[in-house]
């Protein structure tokens, strides 16, 4: 009877220890945490934003970011909350991990930097790509579309967008200065397909060279040779309409420039309300050519023309065009911007 008695109270305690298991798999051990990731060689904005499955707006506000092209080996940014942590449990995999959240299992491997798949700790924090935490793990993706290509490392006329929560193919033409069907049929989906969280969208770029309304986009290695050392031009600011002049100093990755005189100085900061990273977009209009393009406002570096009340230059970028290498990039490598390419593409037209 003793035997017995034992051996229902080991039945029953394997059994519970059981229904815990399952219990935690089900409930799942992810939770909202705040997450620090420190800047490493070769990192930009943009590339942190899709490893976490954030926006840069998003980081840029969380972080209070001045310039998002200047980030610091080393620097700490905080990932915006409702991150979902997962904890490793014993006997689960990554590839099952990524099936239950509804991620793909490359994504999961490049946001917690995994060098060995297939070796996983018990306790380990696994960052969930794309997803927010919403008190309880949240349930796998159902796709309903093809998935979006992924951007062509070789080609200069596409950008690549991972959905984050919120957006809408709406939302995303106004920032990035297109139509939705035009990220619809890039993306190959339907126009009033739902959107899913990490879903990659193509955002393709105006042709090169193609006139709408007067205004053109044309490629950084043609207006370089166009838009000479030394030449002056007419900016027209798309949103206000206002117009001042500026002069092109130098810059090889893209145009450093200055205001010709004081009153256009005192233009730009009518725009700009002031001193300012902001990208907006412009007209840039010389020999004849109203030439798409995007500017910030804030004077760095050194100038070379006096009594403009502009002390250094501000870039002016345009289709395809880079950043410096060094002082704006943690790898020092010249890359094309995300948010002045958007601006090229809002003043396509204008």
């Amino acid at each position: 009877m003793m035997l017995v008695d034992r051996f229902s109270l080991r039945v029953c305690a394997t059994l519970l220890l059981a229904m815990v298991l399952v219990f935690a798999w089900v409930a799942g051990p992810a939770v909202a945490s705040t997450v620090i990731h420190q800047v490493q060689r070769g990192d930009s904005l943009y590339a942190i934003a899709r490893r976490y499955g954030v926006s840069i707006d998003a980081l840029v506000r969380e972080n209070q970011i001045t310039d998002p092209d200047r980030l610091s080996v080393g620097m700490r940014l905080v990932i915006p909350s409702g991150t979902v942590i997962h904890e490793v449990a014993r006997g689960e995999t990554l590839s099952g991990i990524a099936q239950h959240y509804g991620v793909d299992l490359e994504s999961l491997v490049a946001a917690n930097d995994i060098a060995n798949p297939h070796l996983l700790q018990v306790g380990q924090r696994l960052v969930i790509p794309g997803r927010e935490a919403a008190g309880a793990r949240a349930p796998a993706v159902s796709r309903s579309g093809p998935a979006a290509p992924a951007e062509d490392p070789g080609r200069d006329d596409v950008i690549t967008h991972t959905v984050v929560g919120g957006d809408t193919l709406w939302d995303l033409a106004r920032q990035y200065g297109t139509t939705p069907p035009a990220i619809a049929a890039a993306s190959g989906i339907g126009v009033n397909s739902t959107l899913q969280i990490g879903q990659l969208l193509t955002i393709p770029a105006p042709t090169a060279g193609a006139e709408i309304a007067g205004a053109r986009a044309v490629p950084w290695r043609e207006v370089h040779r166009m838009f000479r050392v030394g030449a002056t031009a007419r900016v027209t600011d798309v949103d206000t309409g206002l117009t001042f002049q500026i002069v092109r100093r130098g810059g090889t990755n893209h145009a450093d420039c200055e205001p010709l005189t004081a009153t256009d100085t005192a233009t730009m900061r009518r725009i700009w309300g002031g001193w300012s990273w902001d990208r907006r977009a412009i007209v840039v209009e010389f020999d004849g050519h109203r030439i798409a393009a995007s500017m910030h406002a804030m004077p760095h570096g050194r100038d070379s023309i006096a009594g403009n009340q502009f002390a250094g230059h501000f870039c002016v970028h345009f289709l395809n065009s880079m950043t410096h290498g060094s002082a704006y990039t943690a790898s020092g490598i010249a890359q094309r911007d995300a948010q002045h390419q958007a601006m090229v593409r809002k003043a396509v037209g204008r």
